[in-house]
C-alpha cells in the first residue's frame, strides 16, 4: 500500500495499478467532517473529478467533470463507488473504486503505464459537509499511481501549494 500526505489533513492511500489491474481503488483520509475531491488533469478546468462526502450516515462517490473554474457538473454515468466509509473522531475516511478505463467521455483514462504517474488535484473542507470553493485548501501534485513507481515518499503539497488549479 502506498501512501501520500497530500496536507496534513488530508492522505491518499492506495494500491499501485499492476497491468494485469481492470479496476483502481484508493482511500482518503480527512482530518475532519467535511468533503474531499480528488481530479485527475494538471489544472481544474477540463479535469476528471470525484467528489467525496459524508452527510449524516451516508457517504457518496459524486463523478464529475470540471467544465470551468466552479463546482464540477456530476456525470451522467456515475463510475465511482463507494467500497467503504467512516466518520469517526473527527476523521472521515472513504474508499473508493473505479474500473482504469471506461465508456464514459468525460472520464480519465487510467491506461497503465508501468513506473507511470498522473497528474493529480485535490480539494477539501475539513468543516463544510456540501462541496463548495475550496479557497486554498487544494494541492496539485503528481502521483506515482502505477507499479514500479510507488513508494510511500510519493510526495507532499501543501496548503495553498496548487500553481496550476
Amino acid at each position: 500500500m502506498s501512501e501520500l500526505q497530500v496536507d496534513d489533513r488530508v492522505t491518499m492511500r492506495w494500491t499501485p495499478v499492476q497491468a494485469t489491474d481492470t479496476e483502481m481503488q484508493i482511500t482518503m483520509e480527512l482530518d475532519g467532517e467535511g468533503w474531499v475531491g480528488v481530479g485527475f488533469g494538471s489544472r481544474m478546468r477540463g479535469s476528471d473529478v470525484v467528489m467525496l462526502t459524508y452527510q449524516g450516515t451516508r457517504a457518496a462517490a459524486t463523478d464529475a467533470k470540471a467544465t470551468s473554474y466552479a463546482l464540477p457538473v456530476s456525470d451522467a454515468q456515475q463510475d465511482w463507488r463507494v467500497v467503504s466509509a467512516t466518520q469517526e473522531g473527527g476523521t472521515t475516511t472513504w474508499t473508493v473504486a473505479r474500473d482504469l478505463l471506461t465508456i464514459d467521455g468525460n472520464d480519465y483514462q487510467l491506461t497503465y503505464a508501468e513506473g507511470g504517474s498522473v497528474e493529480m488535484l485535490f480539494a477539501w473542507s475539513t468543516t463544510e459537509q456540501v462541496v463548495a470553493f475550496h479557497g486554498s485548501n487544494r494541492v496539485a501534485l503528481r502521483v506515482p499511481l502505477y507499479s514500479s513507481a510507488a513508494s510511500t515518499s510519493a510526495g507532499s503539497g501543501g496548503q495553498g501549494t496548487c500553481p496550476v488549479c
